[in-house]
């Protein structure tokens, strides 16, 4: 534990509507809205959509009259599109501190040690010069939280975001004690990193239920009631560090690929081909994890909103002799687990596959006999696919026939913006 540390958190304002307005200048100052998977539900608003009340999970089609009524614009999701700006923005925080200092929390929001850089310039000047430089390279608008702990620095991201007064930097080090108890007391407890809505009910019921109240919960009585986390988390919010920068994510416990299809499916060819799909892109993270697996699960399921249409949910799971990352060998027992748990007479709305029992490459321990040469041919193939794919584009070379049915596996994506900076085909054309 340490009081001398400084973090910095690094966020980008609504991330995914943000990226597609680099591209399209007539979504500005205008409600934005994009849907995930399937066009279902709305996983990112602008803040003009937010004060229309659009909220976080909406189905679209409860909102259709809403939407129509104030034009707001409706986007697929671009993950593609989102990833790429995300590294780009990676490399630029990268500039700011070292490899060993930079924490990528998610895509759209990292962690950075700061402690050391205070000697090059004063953290909030160094912040605004991060801000600068993204919004110039990259167009995208940022706040940064800036505080003694990464929790009183995810805080701090959360008042530069909702107070326009601290210009998109917060810093609790400048604030004096009077002004961060106001803060605190005016911030409701579930904003702090790690209080969901449960907890914070419970702590609700204790009489806590600001960010100040839980600054002056007793620890020690706190780990006692729930856990460990409960009392670093309090520590963390006075400014005692409790969780350093980790500059490598952990291992995947487990990766699921999984989408739901663009219409109701009956037959088996097209659940096989979106199988063989997932399995691709599945092995494809585990192996930029440098990891295996030893335990394959395939799921479907009807859509249980169709009360009127039978009901069918089912998995199946295959466990190998030893870890592997072949994609041969996971299809292979992907499509063997889906034909196992398919039924006739049944209208299916999703399929998709997990993988689990992973661990790191490195770890395994090979088998005094195994076949080496086979393994070894198998091996060398896996990494000309996965070159090919990484040079051409994904999915030009699969395993087995891998047709994409438009309009029936795949899921809906009708409004969705060009790939702009991963795509050959859909560079932006500039007349």
């Amino acid at each position: 534990m340490s009081a001398h540390e400084i973090y910095a958190l690094v966020d980008v304002n609504n991330c995914y509507v943000s990226c597609q307005r680099v591209f399209d200048a007539k979504l500005h100052n205008v409600p934005v809205v994009v849907t995930g998977n399937g066009d279902g539900c709305i996983i990112a608003r602008s803040n003009e959509a937010k004060q229309l009340g659009i909220k976080m999970g909406e189905p679209v089609f409860k909102i259709r009259d809403l939407i129509a009524r104030h034009g707001v614009h409706v986007l697929s999701a671009n993950f593609a599109l989102y990833g790429e700006m995300s590294n780009r923005l990676m490399k630029i925080l990268g500039d700011y501190v070292s490899a060993e200092s930079l924490e990528p929390y998610s895509i759209d929001e990292s962690f950075l040690r700061l402690t050391e850089y205070q000697l090059i310039s004063p953290p909030t000047e160094y912040a605004h010069d991060m801000r600068s430089r993204i919004l110039q390279w990259l167009g995208l608008p940022t706040c940064v939280g800036i505080g003694r702990s990464k929790t009183q620095a995810k805080l701090c991201n959360f008042w530069a975001k909702k107070r326009p007064e601290f210009g998109g930097v917060c810093n609790i080090l400048d604030m004096d004690k009077p002004t961060i108890s106001r803060l605190m007391k005016n911030t409701d407890v579930n904003e702090v990193w790690g209080i969901g809505e449960k907890l914070a009910f419970t702590l609700g019921t204790m009489g806590i239920f600001t960010v100040f109240d839980l600054v002056w919960a007793d620890p020690e009585n706190m780990k006692k009631i729930f856990s460990v986390n409960m009392a670093k988390t309090i520590m963390e919010l006075r400014g005692i560090s409790c969780y350093p920068i980790q500059p490598f994510a952990p291992s995947k416990q487990q990766i699921v690929a999984s989408r739901s299809f663009g219409e109701l499916i009956t037959d088996i060819e097209p659940m096989e081909q979106a199988v063989r799909f997932h399995i691709s892109r599945a092995a494809s993270r585990l192996r930029k994890d440098c990891s295996v697996t030893q335990m394959v699960t395939v799921f479907i399921h009807t859509n249980r909103h169709r009360k009127q249409d039978p009901q069918y949910f089912k998995s199946s799971h295959i466990r190998f002799g030893k870890h592997t990352d072949d994609v041969a060998v996971l299809t292979k027992a992907a499509i063997q687990g889906l034909q196992q748990i398919y039924r006739p007479g049944y209208k299916y709305k999703k399929a998709g596959v997990m993988l689990s029992e992973i661990i790191p490459a490195s770890s395994v321990t090979l088998d005094l006999f195994s076949i080496d040469d086979q393994d070894d041919k198998m091996a060398k193939a896996n990494l000309v696919l996965h070159e090919i794919n990484d040079r051409f584009g994904r999915d030009t070379l699969t395993i087995g026939r891998n047709t994409k049915l438009h309009g029936r596996w795949e899921m809906q994506s009708n409004n969705r913006s060009p790939s702009y900076l991963t795509r050959w085909d859909e560079l932006m054309i500039v007349n």
